[in-house]
């Protein structure tokens, strides 16, 4: 940022302005004008009606401009202040001239084409720029002493050029009607955009919620190089109490008192926004609120913007006007707003249903509301505005938009609807609730809010409005059940386009946050009620559940939403039960024992368990936030037992057992990630507390018996099913055993605890007596089978399994999972009775006693199991007759020959049984295959002792047996030789 405060010198000033003046000029205007200049300041000479001529000084604003067109902006803002002091000059002359009015020193000359050109780059161009810069940007905290007081010079000045403008507008709008062949040229859009840039400008100057402002808060005096008459009263009147010297928001109105005819000495507040105390004073002594006046009320109808931009200097104002002033505002205020505002909107409709005059409407509402705040009481015996009065017109404004149904109108009466909203809002005691009752009575009673969300919902700017405003009025109760139940329906309507389905969604999240506990229910009851039809699996209904989890977990809301979001996501995952037949029983049960079903598929299809899964994710995330949020609820441990309730109440098909312990674990996945709190306690100790009270592990281990119950009556009333739905059924079978088992699985590694017995024995009789599908054996098997999960068993039940239940198992059939887990837990308890000894050096099993418990079964595996599937076994058995320790390894030919003898006699038995005349074919050919694996059991054990008995380097001239070799040689297709003669 670059600022120039250096100034040519008044006698430069002077020169150069008479080196830019033509020779006619400079003789019309006279030696004695130029010396005046010298003696006087040119703002000065101006106030108290010494004319200087009407041109601008042409360096100045070429600089000005110049700094204002660069790249890296310039401003000059003592030239802007000098600037607008020769504005004034030439307005006031183009007004006289345009008039007919003769001037204070002489005939007023009309304005050039070049000075109308200047005119018209220093109103538009460079005021708009350089007043922006100069009182909102950063920079001016950086910027020294002498640069702010340039900046109240320019505001003082851009005041009183305010001032000018306005009158002139006035008198020629009002020419134009009674006289309009008198004005001429003059074009009335052109001049009210300028009053309106100056009047926007000098609103800014006069707020202190700016950065100019900010920066010179606390300074007590006035800009010491400041010589205007004008301004010096103002110190006149702040030292006989005379002027408020700060923002009436910041001072006690009461603590001065009400005829000011005695000096009293003010207590000034910090801040004082002193400086803008001053050039509110100088704007009100130079005549600045009877040119606010005449805008409002001339006899041509202004355009919004303009009425929004006199109404916003008033307002900026009366922050710092006195009573008796504010009063004068008061009462040319009611003329305007009882008398003529209500007409004038009325005639600018089309105007402001545009872009910038719908924003311009709004505004101008906002400053009446804002100055009628800002007002004293009125005075004994009279009244004047308030609140209702701005309303009642502002209402009046918006049916008129709203009659018509044009986009840009329904928009802007949008606005307009929040402004007034906005603003009731603001109101305090018993005026806030008188109007904000007859408001909502308003919306209601003319149809207007009906009207408004009935239409342009496809517009995500007019749909975001429309969120704003209902959330105003639900924060007040003013949402009834009815809006609430026309956005739902449009949303579920099947030809709604997806842009509004969308918008309707989000609005609603928003207009969740503010709703009451008894709307938010209505709210979630449509929530609900789409369940059914498939709203647990609605992306966008997710995303507004999704927007309500993560808007706000510390405030205000917290409470309301914990109670009631979670219950609604878990309706949405557990969809109530089926209604009941006429018999009592439920449609589902009917059809699970219907011979022929109404639909071949299987409750538990994964359409369904899909549908859930994002209901499920939301309301874990959303138990789990509320539960850190609010620990003291216990909510975590209270779904927790809504789902154990769940699966023991859930019947042997349907989604809600297998949907409940994947919540279950969720919960378990999210509690061990998060930071331990102590008013939580751990994941352990809320599974301890389900165990103790909820019966855990029985619950879901009966909940999978009628699971498997239900599927195996499924099967037998659906015997022949098509190929394709057959193996779709085992699919989504197998996945949800294997949700129950990695459940039962996963509790024993959070309570650091070995499964019960009475657990084993109901899976052992879910899973493996008779069970829907062979594969389900194996899911049994995974959960004891697996190096980790050998851990979860103690002794005792590993033993009773290999003893009793396993060789219940038919080795025939068997799968490599069953020899995995007999040889994984013939392991565990054997090595548990010291019949097995870990070696460390190569980390293998060495067998110290023979008499192994599971080995009689080994033995079934080995010579029945399937091709290969009972390689495992047989390498098993054989490794186990030859990995010995001691004392077996001091004479391990004994272990060799007991080896063979079992070998030997299981051949006989097979060799027996299929030469039996009265044995069947089946039987004979198990024998044959049982006769086929004992003798290459033999063959390999005899081959491997063989090698390790060999040494391995052998002595001089020994030999060995070796297998017999059978070498062939093929000849054909080579010519035979004929032997030599």
């Amino acid at each position: 940022m670059v600022l120039n405060t250096i100034y040519p010198s008044e006698e430069d000033t002077s020169a150069n302005f008479r080196d830019e003046l033509t020779s006619d000029e400079e003789s019309s205007i006279g030696d004695s004008a130029i010396e005046s200049s010298g003696a006087l300041d040119n703002r000065a000479a101006m106030a108290v009606g010494n004319r200087m001529p009407a041109r601008i000084t042409q360096s100045h604003l070429s600089r000005l401009l110049a700094g204002v067109r660069a790249l890296s902006w310039t401003v000059y803002p003592g030239d802007l202040a000098k600037l607008l002091d020769e504005a004034v000059r030439l307005v006031r002359c183009d007004a006289d001239v345009r008039l007919g009015r003769g001037d204070a020193v002489g005939p007023s000359r009309p304005l050039s084409q070049g000075e109308r050109t200047q005119l018209g780059l220093l109103m538009q161009e460079a005021v708009p720029f350089c007043f922006l810069k100069c009182l909102t940007d950063n920079a001016v905290h950086n910027w020294p002493l002498n640069v702010q007081q340039d900046i109240f010079e320019a505001c003082a000045s851009l005041g009183r050029v305010t001032i000018a403008s306005a009158e002139r507008y006035m008198e020629m709008a009002n020419l134009q009607v009674t006289n309009p062949d008198q004005t001429g040229d003059w074009d009335d859009v052109e001049e009210q955009e300028e009053v309106v840039i100056v009047l926007t400008a000098l609103r800014e100057a006069f707020s202190w919620r700016n950065e100019w402002a900010e920066k010179n808060k606390d300074k007590t005096g006035k800009p010491g190089h400041t010589t205007a008459p004008a301004l010096t009263n103002v110190q006149a009147r702040l030292e006989t109490a005379a002027c408020s010297p700060q923002p009436v928001a910041l001072m006690e109105r009461t603590g001065a008192p009400e005829g000011y005819d005695e000096p009293v000495q003010l207590i000034l507040q910090e801040p004082c926004y002193l400086w803008q105390a001053y050039l509110v004073d100088d704007f009100v002594a130079t005549g600045g609120i009877g040119a606010l006046e005449g805008l409002l009320t001339t006899q041509r109808t202004p355009s919004v913007a303009l009425l929004e931009a006199a109404l916003g200097v008033a307002a900026a104002a009366m922050d710092f006007l006195l009573p008796d002033r504010c009063r004068v505002v008061m009462n040319w205020l009611s003329t305007f707003l009882l008398a003529t505002l209500d007409q004038r909107l009325k005639d600018s409709v089309p105007e402001a249903s545009e872009r910038n005059g719908s924003g311009a409407t709004s505004s101008l509402f906002g400053h009446l509301y804002s100055i009628i705040d800002n007002a004293p009481a009125a005075e004994e015996g009279t009244s004047q505005p308030c609140a209702s009065d701005v309303a009642h017109v502002q209402r009046n404004f918006i049916e008129l938009l709203v009659q018509k149904g044009l986009f840009a109108r329904q928009l802007s009466a949008l606005r307009e609807v929040d402004s007034m909203l906005r603003h009731v809002e603001a109101l305090k005691g018993d005026e806030h609730d008188q109007l904000l009752q007859s408001t909502i009575s308003w919306l209601r009673e003319s149809k207007v809010l009906e009207g408004l969300l009935r239409a342009n919902l496809h517009q995500r700017q007019y749909a975001d409005l429309v969120a704003r405003v209902l959330s105003r009025l639900a924060a007040s109760g003013g949402v009834s059940n009815d809006e609430l139940s026309l956005l739902w329906n449009i949303a579920q309507k099947a030809d709604t386009f997806e842009a509004v389905r969308v918008n309707v969604y989000s609005l609603l999240g928003t207009l969740a946050m503010a709703l009451g506990p008894g709307q938010l229910d209505v709210l979630f009851s449509f929530f609900e009620s789409g369940g059914a039809s498939g709203a647990a699996g609605d992306s966008y209904l997710m995303e507004l559940l999704q927007k309500l989890i993560d808007s706000d977990t510390q405030g205000a809301t917290l409470p309301k939403l914990a109670e009631r979001l979670p219950e609604l996501l878990w309706h949405l995952t557990f969809p109530a039960a089926a209604p009941s037949g006429s018999n009592g029983e439920t449609v589902e049960h009917q059809a699970a024992i219907s011979v022929v079903p109404q639909s071949p598929k299987m409750a538990t299809e994964p359409s369904g368990l899909q549908a859930m899964a994002p209901a499920m994710r939301l309301l874990c995330q959303a138990v789990m936030a509320y539960d850190l949020a609010l620990p003291n609820a216990r909510i975590e441990h209270k779904y927790a037992v809504r789902c154990v309730n769940t699966i023991a109440g859930a019947p042997g098909s349907g989604n809600q057992a297998f949907a409940a312990l994947q919540l279950l674990q969720l919960f378990a996945a999210n509690h061990l990630h998060t930071q331990p709190r102590l008013e939580r306690g751990t994941w352990a100790e809320v599974v301890r507390q389900l165990e103790a009270k909820q019966r855990l592990a029985e619950v879901v281990s009966e909940a999978l018996q009628r699971f498997q119950a239900a599927e195996c009556l499924r099967l037998q009333h659906q015997p022949h099913s098509p190929p394709q739905e057959a193996l779709v059924a085992q699919a989504q079978h197998a996945a949800a055993i294997e949700a129950f088992t990695s459940f039962l699985r996963s509790r024993t590694v959070w309570l650091h605890q070995t499964m019960e017995r009475e657990l084993v024995q109901r899976l052992w009789s879910a899973l493996c007596v008779s069970p829907p599908y062979p594969s389900d054996r194996d899911v049994f098997l995974r959960l004891l089978g697996t190096k980790g999960a050998v851990e979860l068993l103690t002794g005792e039940v590993a033993r009773e399994l290999l003893e009793e239940q396993l060789p219940q198992l038919a080795a025939t059939t068997a799968s490599s999972t069953l020899v995995e887990t007999q040889i994984h837990l013939m392991t565990k308890v054997n090595q548990e009775n010291g019949k097995l000894v870990l070696d460390p050096t190569n980390n293998t099993w060495l067998t110290s006693d023979t008499d192994l418990v599971g080995m009689q079964y080994l033995w079934r595996l080995a010579l029945e199991a399937p091709v290969r599937v009972h390689e495992k076994a047989r390498d098993q058995l054989i490794k186990f007759h030859q990995h010995l320790a001691p004392p077996l390894s001091d004479d391990p030919i004994s272990v060799h020959r007991s080896f063979l003898r079992e070998g030997v006699r299981e051949l006989l038995h097979a060799a027996e049984v299929g030469s039996s005349p009265e044995c069947s074919e089946e039987a004979r050919s198990i024998a044959g295959w049982r006769t086929a694996l004992c003798l290459e059991i033999l063959n390999r054990f005899l081959k491997t002792c063989e090698g390790r008995a060999q040494p391995p380097q052998p002595a001089h001239g020994a030999s060995f047996v070796g297998d017999q070799v059978l070498l062939l040689v093929d000849c054909q297709g080579h010519p035979r030789r004929n032997p030599a003669p």
